[in-house]
């Protein structure tokens, strides 16, 4: 993999979950070894951490399989290095995801596979006609009368699971009972484990290990776990503060000062909160080794890099506008277990709160603030609404593809403040919409397409901002250009500008206009008839 910068700035990791070929390698590890003997001092054995996929679960799994194998060189300069004896113990190491979902009995071939791959290092066979429960149960018996107590660590384990429910599959009950006999085999044999470690993108509230084992310690919203997985604003600074200056001395005249760029890196990629408790939020280390590997390039890594399915099937039930508008409250109770099951039943459809779960859980929101009762979800950053915004567009345009040009098209113009060119595009966006979107007489349809349309563009977007006076339909802000939209149905062009006008909806981006930024204020008449932009009218104040 190459690198944009000199040989003095390491390169980035950007899906490489060996935790040995990162440091012999010389890659970037950002040390989170702090929180492993967080967990040691705990000096409890059983752990289990939700998150979304791509914030180095695996890495962190295999970290622990290295330091419990005793691999103590490996970590010299990291902070675990002189607090633990490297001990080792005797490792099962499983990942469940990718196990084949097109017949049972496949499904428990490769499941008992996974188990003879683990402890064939141990010198075990394990047989063909037994099941895997007790296929793991015979197998830890051995290795512990061979080596003593085992270390037992699972990756991804509800991705069967979940991969299952998606294609609804009719042997999802004999999945779930496989597990669930397999979990409840750790459970029996308790006494013979050193520490368990597991991960998964969701708490799944009917599975055996999480009723049956009272000594697990969910982890996924503890406050002191808040930063273990993903990178905080101080480790972005720490590990890739050489790449961003690098980048500025290169590229004088780009951002007018450090912290400018700063901000839009965070504004773009940083955001993410797993704890109601923490105020901690971290950035997607994937999109992040991607953004420096690309030399600073600000693109859509969350998008390019694979999409969920989980969220396809879910955009096809959510009402756009809680989504698109305002952050979601839910309780946390509803992000403690979940009943995936839902998703196939037609509870699953009207739930909004099963639903903001799963996007919470998948990574496509976040925690934005938390009392007591309430816990509040919205997109964590640009890239991630933007993300969405991506998949709303396969499902609601005729055409995608035609859809992102227009997309493109705006963006550019918005840029460089052509207002005509980005009402063209804006238009013809429109005409590409499905008339479930557009075929009633008031505005919120329409304000709601153009609110998708500038959050796929990448634009900073704010939908009903609240002024002392009323509210702005759309504010839109890229570069050094605020647009302000008042969108009128039938009616007129002047109507819509006079009222931006009169309620002084420009006052507060006063500040801003200090700064050197440039207002646009742009009245809309919208016709429901011909359900296109029919006239505009704008003001530029800078």
């Amino acid at each position: 993999m190459e690198t944009v910068y000199n040989d003095d700035m390491k390169q980035s990791q950007t899906g490489i979950p060996e935790f040995r070929n990162l440091i012999e390698e010389d890659f970037v590890y950002v040390d989170k070894t702090g929180y492993i003997a967080k967990l040691l001092q705990m000096r409890r054995r059983y752990y289990f951490i939700s998150r979304p996929r791509r914030f180095g679960k695996s890495l962190f799994c295999n970290t622990l399989e290295s330091l419990f194998k005793g691999d103590k060189e490996l970590f010299k300069g990291l902070y675990i290095y002189d607090k633990y004896d490297f001990k080792p113990y005797p490792v099962l190491h499983f990942d469940f995801s990718g196990l084949p979902m097109l017949t049972l009995d496949g499904f428990i071939l490769s499941f008992r596979n996974q188990i003879r791959l683990a402890v064939k290092q141990f010198g075990i066979t394990v047989s063909d006609t037994d099941d895997p429960a007790t296929a793991f149960e015979n197998a830890i018996n051995e290795i512990y009368e061979k080596y003593g107590e085992i270390v037992i660590i699972i990756d991804e384990y509800d991705d069967p699971l979940i991969t299952a429910t998606l294609r609804d599959k009719p042997f999802l009950d004999d999945i779930r009972e496989a597990f669930n006999s397999y979990y409840k085999t750790i459970k029996k044999n308790a006494g013979k484990i050193r520490f368990f470690f597991m991960t998964g993108v969701v708490k799944l509230s009917n599975l055996s290990i999480f009723s049956a084992m009272n000594n697990l310690v969910d982890l996924s919203m503890d406050k002191e776990f808040a930063g273990a997985f993903g990178y905080t604003d101080e480790e972005l600074d720490e590990y890739f503060g050489e790449g961003i200056d690098e980048y500025l001395e290169e590229n004088p005249r780009v951002y007018k000062s450090r912290e400018e760029f700063r901000e839009k890196i965070r504004n773009y990629y940083d955001g993410y909160r797993f704890s109601p408790e923490s105020e901690t939020r971290v950035y997607n280390p994937v999109s992040i080794g991607f953004f420096f590997n690309d030399g600073c390039k600000f693109s859509n890594y969350w998008y390019k890099t694979g999409g969920s399915a989980l969220v396809v099937k879910l955009a096809e039930n959510f009402r756009l506008e809680d989504l698109l508008y305002d952050d979601i409250q839910i309780s946390e109770f509803s992000l403690v277990a979940f009943d995936i099951s839902k998703l196939n039943r037609n509870e699953g459809k009207t739930d909004t709160a099963f639903r903001a779960a799963l996007l919470y859980y998948t990574g496509y929101l976040s925690i934005k603030a938390a009392t007591e009762e309430k816990i509040l979800l919205g997109f964590p950053n640009n890239e991630v609404s933007s993300s969405f915004t991506n998949y709303l567009l396969e499902k609601y345009s005729k055409d995608d593809e035609k859809s992102r040009l227009l997309v493109t098209d705006a963006r550019i113009a918005a840029k460089e403040g052509k207002t005509e060119e980005i009402i063209r595009a804006l238009n013809a966006f429109y005409d590409q919409c499905t008339s479930v979107l557009i075929s009633k007489r008031y505005e919120q349809p329409y304000q709601l397409i153009m609110h998708m349309f500038f959050v796929a563009a990448g634009c900073r977007v704010v939908a009903e901002l609240p002024t002392k006076l009323g509210r702005i339909d759309n504010s839109m802000e890229i570069g050094k250009h605020i647009y302000l939209f008042e969108l009128k149905v039938d009616k007129s062009a002047d109507e819509a500008i006079s009222q931006i006008q009169e309620k002084k909806y420009g006052d507060i981006f006063k500040e801003e206009m200090k700064k050197g930024k440039i207002l646009h204020l742009i009245g809309i008449d919208f016709s429901s008839e011909e359900r296109t932009i029919r006239n505009y009218r704008e003001e530029v104040i800078s």
